[in-house]
């Protein structure tokens, strides 16, 4: 990591982040001491996991992470199908479990529609965005894992979708009729 993207980080949300990550992780521990820590031992894993995802997104420059958005888009909706075609459990099919590790493709897919959707809108002038046809193109993309989500039951998720394209296209400069 050279000076130049040190200097662009943002130590305060960094700074943030391990804060809330310790409140999380100490609570966790209070929480589960009964149980025997498996809770905490399991959110201990992802926070170990994803301290090197969190230095590696910062290492790459977002253009790449953006020219991919695509394949990441293809991949969580293949992801999104395929959970529905695992057991479900207390009614819903939203999980891919692993061994002791269980996996919601949903919570992943949510980072890729956003990104993809960012890359899209990032494209297109605020005149192009108010065209019937960008909008739907746009509603379309945030549609299909909304469709896939709501099938497994996830409705809360689903909503999280949804709150994020109609926030996307706000500031993206949505023409208030729409």
């Amino acid at each position: 990591m050279n000076s130049k993207q040190l200097r662009n980080v943002e130590w305060s949300i960094l700074i943030c982040t391990i804060i809330l990550i310790s409140i999380g992780l100490f609570a966790l521990y209070s929480a589960s001491k009964e149980s025997e820590l498996e809770d905490l031992k399991k959110q201990a894993i992802w926070v170990a996991v994803s301290i090197p995802v969190l230095i590696i997104t910062m290492i790459i420059d977002y253009r790449l992470i953006a020219k991919f958005s695509i394949v990441f888009y293809v991949g969580s909706i293949i992801l999104l199908i395929a959970v529905l075609l695992t057991s479900a459990v207390n009614g819903a099919t939203s999980w891919f479990s692993i061994g002791p590790v269980s996996i919601q493709p949903g919570e992943f897919a949510k980072l890729a529609v956003i990104l993809f959707l960012a890359n899209i809108m990032s494209k297109m002038s605020k005149n192009e965005i108010n065209k019937p046809l960008k909008l739907l193109m746009i509603i379309g993309i945030s549609a299909i894992p909304v469709i896939l989500i709501a099938m497994q039951p996830d409705y809360g998720t689903a909503m999280a979708y949804v709150t994020a394209t109609v926030v996307m296209l706000y500031v993206a400069g949505i023409k208030k009729r729409y």
